[in-house]
C-alpha cells in the first residue's frame, strides 16, 4: 500500500501578536510547519524562507533519500545565518520546524523546536515529536512533572531552533511505517 499524506492546516496569530510568523507547505510527498519566533526580527522571514528552501523536497527520486530531509534543514539553517550577515536587522530571526517525507514508500520525520507532530491511528491522536524547550529538558530529567509542565511559566523557552547554533533536527531514519 502506498503512503498518503491527509493534512488539515489551520495557523492563527493568537491573542498576544498583532502579526503570524506561521509558514507551510503540504504536498504529494512532502509537509513542513514552520513557526517563526513571534517577537524577535523577522520570524516570518525565517519560516517563510525556510518552508521556500525545502519545498522542492516534494517530488521522487532522490540519490540519497536516507539524509535528504537532514541535510536539506541544514542547508535551510545555513540561509538563514547569509540571510543574518547580509541584514543585521534580522539578528535573532529564527523558526521551528517540522517536517515529512515520503521517500521510497518510507516516512521520515525531522523536528527542530516545539512545532508538534501528531498521529492519528484508530481514532486518537498522539504526540510524535518531542519539544526542544527548557521545560521538556525539566521533565526529561525527572525535575518537573508533566502535567505542570503544561502550565509552567516558561514553558515556550525554546532550546533549539532554526537560525540557531544548535539547529541539528531530530530526525528518524527511513523505516517502513507501522500501521
Amino acid at each position: 500500500m502506498a503512503l498518503v499524506f491527509r493534512f488539515a492546516a489551520r495557523s492563527d496569530e493568537g491573542v498576544v501578536r498583532s502579526k503570524n510568523d506561521d509558514s507551510g507547505y503540504a504536498g504529494r510527498f512532502f509537509a513542513v510547519v514552520a513557526d517563526g519566533m513571534g517577537g524577535h526580527a523577522g520570524g516570518d522571514v525565517a519560516s517563510a524562507s525556510t518552508v521556500l528552501d525545502l519545498a522542492h523536497l516534494d517530488t521522487r527520486g532522490f540519490a540519497e533519500p536516507e539524509t535528504v530531509l537532514p541535510d536539506e534543514i541544514q542547508t535551510a539553517n545555513a540561509f538563514l545565518s547569509k540571510l543574518v550577515q547580509t541584514n543585521p536587522k534580522l539578528t535573532g530571526m529564527g523558526t521551528t520546524i517540522t517536517a515529512l517525507l515520503i521517500t521510497d514508500n518510507r516516512l521520515q520525520f525531522a523536528h527542530v523546536g516545539d512545532s508538534r507532530a501528531y498521529r492519528l491511528k484508530k481514532g486518537r491522536f498522539r504526540q510524535i515529536s518531542k519539544d526542544h524547550t527548557f521545560v521538556q529538558r525539566l521533565v526529561d530529567e525527572g525535575r518537573l512533572d508533566p502535567e505542570a509542565a503544561e502550565y509552567h511559566p516558561h514553558k515556550n523557552v525554546l532550546m533549539r531552533v532554526l537560525g540557531d547554533v544548535d539547529a541539528s533536527p531530530s530526525w528518524t531514519s527511513p523505516a517502513s511505517p507501522s500501521r
